[in-house]
């Protein structure tokens, strides 16, 4: 059909993948700018006065609340223990 002809499913998916790519692309840099580290899709470490420590936020939270060992992952990040002490209560907001 003409119809078929005029849209091509593989272009769409195509342009959509190159657009998620330069859209996390520029993410990424924005972030080591500021000095953090990109580690994902939407997650972030950070470096803390603490050693062999950083700081660990990932989309949709509103503060930094988490740290991890620099030779784990995401999936080993534990609260933050009164961040109060540590001043490491920073809000996003």
């Amino acid at each position: 059909m003409e119809s078929e002809q005029l849209f091509n499913e593989d272009d769409a998916q195509q342009s959509y993948d190159l657009q998620v790519a330069l859209m996390l692309e520029r993410w990424s840099n924005q972030i080591v700018k500021l000095g953090a580290y990109p580690k994902g899709y939407f997650t972030v470490d950070f470096k803390s006065m603490i050693p062999e420590t950083l700081l660990c936020w990932t989309y949709g939270e509103t503060k930094i609340a988490h740290t991890h060992k620099i030779w784990e992952n995401f999936k080993h990040r534990r609260p933050i223990e009164h961040p109060e002490v540590y001043s490491f209560e920073f809000s996003l907001n």
